[in-house]
């Protein structure tokens, strides 16, 4: 074998290892698009509780999208998640600050 082949064959790892790099969100959005509602929406939970919770907290939010995605959220989430949201929401929206959620419950405790 002479570095000509290997230089050839470096090239073509390297067109399809880019080419394999650029199609991959491609066919992401082509896979995705064979899934119900639900499973998109419980995968990943991380990222789906802020991003939820992010749009529904943002002060100048759509009073329609918010109302929508509530919906959404209620009618396709398991209870203990769609709680989860609530909470966040509420946190973010009160602007609370972890010193504030600590005086709030000693303070429940001692009462």
């Amino acid at each position: 074998m002479t570095w000509a082949f290997y230089r050839t064959a470096g090239r073509y790892i390297l067109v399809y290892g880019v080419a394999l790099i650029v199609l991959l969100p491609f066919l992401w959005v082509v896979l995705s698009a064979f899934k119900s509602e639900a499973e998109l929406l419980r995968y990943p939970p991380l990222i789906r509780r802020e991003l939820v919770t992010n749009l529904l907290a943002y002060p100048g939010q759509d009073r329609e999208l918010v109302s929508f995605v509530r919906g959404l959220v209620m009618a396709e989430l398991d209870p203990t998640v769609v709680v989860e949201i609530e909470l966040l929401e509420t946190f973010k929206r009160n602007r609370m600050s972890m010193l504030d959620v600590r005086s709030n419950l000693q303070r429940r405790a001692s009462a």
